[in-house]
């Protein structure tokens, strides 16, 4: 597992993200094509963006986009197709990552979850204070709960 970019700290509204952005390889996808994704993550009551970039996906392949919240807040999160298959998008507490990384169940935020869309616009999740990721899966991963 690589890092595409180092993490940054990034102050929105009082609440401090901490985002890395990480490709991961999967297995299994061989004919499914490279994409590239351009994606959001705010807070709904504005501020600024806890993390805004664009990423390369290779077929059976996701990102991951983990950050930090102090506080409870209500964010929405944008991923937009620019070339490419359609993807999967949802939010995850970090502490999921591990399982999604070893191929086992798990479950993502509900109301977070977008499948096989090439837009996915979620708008008001309200999330508590602690660790979070967004996945952009290029491949088949998908929470127990979708």
């Amino acid at each position: 597992m690589g890092s595409n970019t180092d993490p940054t700290r990034r102050t929105v509204l009082g609440t401090v993200g901490t985002g890395a952005l990480v490709l991961v390889s999967g297995c299994g996808m061989l004919g499914r094509g490279t994409v590239t994704a351009q994606y959001m993550i705010e807070p709904v009551d504005g501020g600024g963006s806890l993390s805004d970039s664009e990423v390369d996906i290779n077929g059976g392949s996701h990102a991951v986009d983990e950050f930090e919240l102090e506080e409870t807040t209500e964010i929405r999160y944008t991923v937009g197709v620019l070339s490419g298959p359609s993807i999967d998008a949802f939010l995850v507490e970090a502490d999921n990552l591990d399982a999604i990384e070893a191929g086992e169940g798990f479950t993502a935020i509900d109301g977070s979850i977008t499948l096989d869309a090439e837009v996915a616009n979620v708008d008001g999740v309200e999330l508590e204070a602690g660790s979070y990721a967004l996945v952009i899966d290029n491949g088949d991963v998908e929470p127990e709960n979708a």
